[in-house]
């Protein structure tokens, strides 16, 4: 991402998807399912400082273009706080809508059927997110 697209941000896993300390190729932060993660703790990351550098400040730059240090708003603090709003609702259909490609039918595949072979197509969303988005935490909001 960083050589052959320019990606200048920071790169975060999924919860659970390291399967190595990544840092050297260029992975920030792991996500895990505690506090303990697996691959990027001092027993892994002692290995690579100056990537450890790097990531940092990948991560801090963009903390601080973002504002985090300036004030921390009051459901950022605890965890189970439900920080999802009406706005927020409302500016993640915008985003979608306004990202969403129409394709162009060209090959005659469309519409897809249940049968057809998908090879070569990829299918993303589920119904009910369409209508009612999960913004914030439980399933990759």
């Amino acid at each position: 991402m960083r050589e052959r697209l320019g990606f200048k941000g920071y790169v975060m896993s999924d919860w659970g998807a390291t399967h190595s300390t990544s840092v050297a190729q260029g992975l920030d932060q792991e996500m895990g399912f505690d506090s303990h993660n697996r691959f990027f703790n001092v027993k892994h990351l002692k290995e690579y400082p100056d990537e450890v550098d790097q990531s940092m400040m990948r991560m801090f730059t963009q903390f601080f273009k973002m504002g985090f240090f300036e004030q921390i708003p009051e459901a950022s603090r605890n965890m189970s706080s439900n920080v999802t709003t009406p706005e927020s609702k409302n500016l993640a259909k915008e985003l979608s809508q306004e990202g969403t490609v129409l394709l162009k039918n060209d090959n005659n595949i469309l519409p897809l059927k249940f049968n057809d072979s998908l090879e070569g197509v990829l299918v993303l969303g589920g119904g009910s997110q369409a209508h009612d988005p999960v913004t914030h935490g439980s399933g990759s909001g």
